[in-house]
Parts: structure tokens; sequence; C-alpha cells
């Protein structure tokens, strides 16, 4: 009650002060978590125009639960994207790996097929003769380029002066010196065994035959 009397006088006060005015005042607090801006009207009774008197409130920033909600979903497609792009890279790599063992696989078909005539155990073969792997040469239609491979792969093995790249070049030379009408093999070029004679004689003084004997 004393409270009570207490916002009357004040209220008769202000509007002995200022007559003509109607006050709107609210006893109710205003909640501090929900408003940020309170305002309090008076209105002239003579001309009807408003004036207000804004009061500002600290605000409370907050994150919504809808940029939360997107901030997730980008993270989940990020994800899902990283993912996908380690599964391409694996494949890739694989189908490169894939590519080499079969090219690897081939060359060491070559190999066998020119020099070994029969294979007694693993660690005992029966090497071909010139003739026959000249005849090798020709009827399986070897091109340059397979020999320089096959030469390629000795190298890695093997000594300038040894047997094996001598039977090759040897092999060669009979190739070489059959007239064009004569060789079915079309792909030859009549001028192999020189280029490995080059390479050979390279590598007998420590020089990388790679690129040697090209013309």
């Amino acid at each position: 009650m004393k409270t009570a009397g207490v916002f009357i006088f004040i209220t008769c006060v202000i509007s002995n002060l200022l007559p003509g005015r109607a006050f709107l005042f609210s006893r109710s607090p205003v909640p501090r978590s929900t408003a940020n801006i309170v305002i309090a009207s008076t209105t002239d009774s003579n001309n009807g125009k408003n004036n207000s008197a804004i009061v500002l409130e600290k605000k409370f920033c907050k994150k919504s639960s809808s940029s939360l909600d997107k901030v997730a979903l980008l993270k989940q497609q990020a994800q899902k994207l990283r993912a996908e792009a380690d599964s391409l890279e694996l494949l890739v790599n694989e189908t490169k790996e894939d590519r080499l063992a079969k090219a690897e696989r081939k060359l060491e078909g070559w190999i066998d097929d020119l020099f070994v005539n029969i294979t007694i155990n693993d660690s005992t073969q029966v090497i071909n003769t010139v003739e026959e792997v000249a005849r090798v040469l020709v009827e399986g239609r070897y091109s340059p380029e397979q020999v320089d491979k096959v030469f390629q792969r000795l190298c890695q093995t093997d000594q300038a002066d040894s047997p094996m790249m001598e039977l090759l070049a040897d092999a060669t030379n009979e190739v070489d010196v059959l007239e064009r009408e004569k060789n079915p093999n079309k792909r030859w070029n009549h001028v192999v065994e020189r280029k490995l004679r080059k390479k050979m004689f390279a590598m007998r003084y420590g020089i990388d035959p790679e690129g040697v004997g090209e013309e």
C-alpha cells in the first residue's frame, strides 16, 4: 500500500507540472533477455503528437540454430568431398601401378620369348642361338622400339660385353642384312644392330647408353 501511494503521488505531481499530457507507465519489469529497446511514450492531448524516449538496453548476441545447422551441413559436405577425392587418388594410383605391372610382365615375356629355349628348372635354362633369336625377331614382328626396351632391361643387370647383349646384337645383325623384300617383318628399319653397338661402346666407358645412337 505504501508503494502504491508513492506511485500515485508521483503521477499527480507530473500531471500538475505537464498538464494536457497522458503518461503511460508500466510497473511490470521488462525481461532483459528478450528486449533490447524500451520505449516510454507520451501523448499530447492538444495536437495528438507522440513524443518517444528511447532507452537502450544491452543486447545479447546469440547464434541462431539455423546458422548452426548450415555450418554442420557444409562440414558434412566437405568431409564427403574429401573422401571422394581420396578414393579417386587411390584409384588413379592403382591404375598406374596396374599399367606398370602389365608393361613389366610384357617385357619379361619378350625376354623369355627371345632368349629362352628350354627351362629345366628355376635356375637352369637353355638359351637360344643367334639364328633362333633372329627367327623370333622376324616371325614375332618385333619393332626396333621393343628391341631397345629389351636392351635397356639387360643394361640393368648385365655388362656391356655380357653374352646376352652380344647375342641380341648379333641376332639383330642377322635381321638387318636381310633384304627388305625377304623380311616379312615390315616394322624393322635395318639399322638396329648399329645402334645397339653404339650403346654397348658407351657403356664400356661409363656413359649412360640411354639416348646414344639415336639419329
